[in-house]
């Protein structure tokens, strides 16, 4: 979803449009700068009397990647005005050695706040970690070993900004080796 106003290319098997939604249904492809957005559903509610967008939904099977980072969902709400974007429906994001889910995340592009709320599954591959010494011991010992399998962390809440990462409720660290 886009990150500020610009000009979208979408594609898709049905539009309707009225003075304030345009619909988008059936093999929903757009391409906002940098990045690809697919759907089922998209939605763009503006605000009455203009064209500026209020709130952009994505519905049915959304997958938004940019770079090398893709985020999926059942549900998205872009709401451009504080740049905050809400996936719902399974959400799962990877990036990266990273990956993860819960049952919501919550990407701030003003704050780079990226929040996780209930059931939070990270998976972190060692060797792209912070080294910790009592993670990775094992690949200390041996250099030629090959890759750990992930490490999977447990959470009710993930608040992750730019230099940090905060765990929350009932934390657990699953070390597979």
């Amino acid at each position: 979803l886009p990150t500020r106003p610009e000009a979208v290319a979408i594609s898709s098997e049905q539009f309707d449009f009225t003075s304030t939604l345009a619909v988008f249904r059936g093999n929903v492809r757009a391409q906002p700068e940098g990045a690809a957005l697919s759907c089922g559903v998209l939605k763009a509610t503006f605000v009455p009397g203009g064209s500026v967008v209020q709130q952009i939904e994505a519905e049915q099977q959304v997958v938004f990647e940019q770079k090398e980072a893709r985020t999926t969902g059942e549900k998205a709400v872009y709401l451009p005005k504080e740049d905050i974007i809400t996936l719902t429906g399974n959400p799962t994001w990877k990036a990266g050695g990273k990956e993860g889910g819960g049952d919501l995340i919550r990407i701030n592009n003003k704050t780079k706040e990226f929040l996780v709320s209930r059931n939070v599954v990270v998976k972190l591959v060692p060797d792209q970690m912070l080294s910790l010494d009592w993670l990775s011991r094992a690949s200390q010992t041996n250099p030629a070993a090959p890759n750990r399998l992930p490490i999977e962390i447990r959470s009710d809440e993930l608040v992750s900004r730019t230099n940090s990462a905060v765990f929350r409720g009932r934390v657990r660290l699953i070390d597979p080796q």
